[in-house]
């Protein structure tokens, strides 16, 4: 690290939350924090999210949920003939063909879409199951299969629980971006809790709801049915015969009118009353629905699986939607939890344009232009104070002496400040001027081919760095572009290590496991960021490596040039005759 002057240099580490890398002692980041004083090592803020969602394992329905999925997936996935009758009887119910999908610790949330494939695929896998059970001889596995799916307090958590997941997911892949800044940090993480909080206080309305009110509207459409039902369910079996009786004097009519008594949307199941009993429905379509009756072998009924009272369905919506809303306070916690160094993240957000988009437009909001220069001001002057506090003072490194880390007391211990936190504070208002003179230009829009390679963070500045558009202008602020060097310099993930871990994999596979480490690493560095075939410039390649060698110079045909052509995707070598070789020399 001497050799290479990296104790000012190297400003960025990101790790996963292995101890080895982590730790506060042992850690290889504490180590190389010790050596370069101004270093920002960060937990990638992928990993922390697929760590905070374990807060929602904690529930005893999703431990269900999730063994469910994974026995659907092991039934079906073992057999190809069963897979291919799946997808057969997905044909025949006119369902969108998907693979069932297994659930994998080592894939962030792959519950989530394990869970989603099953869902949309219900109809399909129960319909399977009877047919298995009843088969001769029969399958004991898919009838026991086939009571866990029906049973109510599955179908429940299966709704209960996918928002969670689908906002998690959003947010994981938003944080696994090529290009990802502090800011959007701040900007995902507050907007996947503002959500998970709505969610969950939409549950709390829909739990307090009394019977026969209006309640439930007001926890939006993906509730509407959870609300209609808790409200059957909570007048009664009496009344519940009645709204069956009076569906069946109807016209036969399947369109879905929002009564209680019949809803097949937003869920993916529906429901209907009868006899004073839940019978549940699957199908996005009434008039398309498909009802497996769970029958055991000698005909008897499955009470609190497929059929459920309605006290018994009222008792268990309260107690699912209270586990479920307590899921989602524990993610939200574990989420903040999680990302303890918001300060800093929100302050180095400063040197990125969405940061001043969301802040001028939240200053524009101000009953006076002065009060709104001082907001914009202060906000700015905060984040400054947090750079310059890690950045621009001057630190000890330290020394390893006696198998113990100590403070190197030498002229040499000291490590020299980053930046100057006087001429920082002073050049703050000529680059806030400046970006609020040229802030839109780096408004991020799908059609605009300059913002397309670059993020509007790389670009700003790329603009004011020396030779840049803006570059006589940023000569007035070099400290604020020293900053904004460390900024993108600092990594916040280890997902692009994750990818190269996976291209490792195919490339290294059984039959070419003899690649010396030389070789491997030169072919994962080509398939990670190699050129695109098309733009890729094969004389020069070509060139190169019969320059390499003398043999290959000596044994080179005459000279040739290349017709290429992205769409066909090959080469031609075409060997020019002597005169046009005369003529090119």
């Amino acid at each position: 690290m001497e050799k290479a002057e990296l104790r000012s240099k190297l400003v960025g580490a990101s790790f996963d939350g292995a101890s080895v890398m982590l730790g506060d002692e042992g850690g290889v980041g504490a180590h190389l924090r010790r050596l370069a004083p101004f270093l920002t090592v960060t937990h990638c803020c992928a990993h922390r999210v697929n760590l905070a969602s374990r807060a929602m394992a904690k529930t005893e329905e999703f431990q269900r949920l999730e063994t469910a999925v994974r026995d659907v997936y092991n039934f079906f996935g073992a057999s190809s003939k069963r897979t291919e009758k799946l997808i057969n009887m997905q044909k025949a119910l006119e369902l969108v063909e998907l693979k069932l999908l297994r659930p994998m610790e080592v894939r962030w949330l792959s519950v989530n879409g394990a869970l989603g494939a099953l869902t949309s695929q219900l109809p399909a896998v129960l319909s399977m199951l009877e047919e298995e059970r009843t088969a001769k001889p029969p399958v004991a596995e898919a009838g026991e299969l086939a009571y866990k799916l029906v049973n109510f307090e599955l179908l429940l958590a299966m709704q209960l629980y996918k928002p969670l997941l689908d906002t998690l997911q959003v947010l994981i892949k938003m944080f696994q971006k090529e290009q990802l800044f502090f800011g959007d940090i701040v900007v995902g993480l507050d907007a996947a809790c503002g959500t998970l909080n709505e969610t969950k206080e939409a549950l709390r309305l829909l739990k307090i709801n009394k019977p026969g009110e209006e309640g439930s509207n007001r926890c939006g459409g993906r509730w509407k049915l959870l609300g209609q039902l808790l409200d059957v369910a909570e007048q009664g079996a009496e009344e519940a015969t009645a709204m069956e009786t009076a569906a069946a004097a109807d016209d036969g009519n399947d369109d879905d009118d929002g009564s209680p008594a019949r809803c097949a949307r937003p869920l993916p199941f529906a429901f209907q009353w009868r006899q004073g009993l839940l019978h549940l429905t699957y199908g996005t379509h009434a008039q398309a629905m498909f009802a497996w009756e769970a029958r055991g072998e000698a005909g008897g009924s499955h009470p609190g699986r497929y059929e459920v009272t309605p006290a018994d369905a009222a008792r268990i919506l309260k107690a699912s939607i209270g586990a479920a809303i307590g899921a989602y306070e524990e993610t939200v916690l574990e989420l903040r939890k999680r990302f303890p160094d918001m300060a800093r993240l929100t302050a180095l957000s400063v040197l990125e344009p969405e940061w001043w988009f969301r802040n001028l437009a939240a200053a524009s909001r101000e009953p006076s232009k002065n009060l709104a220069d001082w907001t914009l001001r202060n906000k700015v002057s905060t984040c400054a104070t947090t750079i310059t506090t890690h950045y621009g003072r001057p630190r000890r490194v330290q020394v390893l002496e006696g198998g113990r880390w100590v403070e190197d007391k030498t002229a040499a211990g000291v490590a020299p400040p980053l930046l100057n936190g006087d001429r920082f504070s002073a050049q703050q208002d000529a680059f806030v001027a400046h970006i609020k003179a040229h802030i839109h230009e780096y408004k991020y829009d799908p059609k605009n081919k300059k913002l397309k390679k670059l993020s509007p963070t790389a670009e700003l500045w790329a603009d004011l760095s020396a030779g840049g558009k803006y570059g006589a202008a940023g000569a007035f602020f070099p400290e604020w572009i020293k900053a904004a060097s460390i900024l993108l310099c600092t990594p916040i993930t280890s997902v692009d290590c994750e990818r190269r871990f996976s291209k490792a994999n195919l490339v290294k596979t059984a039959i070419r496991n003899a690649l010396k480490a030389e070789h491997l690493n030169t072919c994962v560095r080509i398939a990670s960021c190699g050129h695109d075939v098309a733009d890729y410039d094969f004389k020069l390649a070509l060139e190169a490596w019969v320059g390499e060698k003398d043999r290959r110079r000596r044994g080179a045909p005459a000279p040739m040039h290349f017709q290429y052509s992205p769409r066909r995707l090959q080469t031609e070598v075409v060997e020019l005759d002597a005169g046009e070789s005369d003529a090119d020399e």
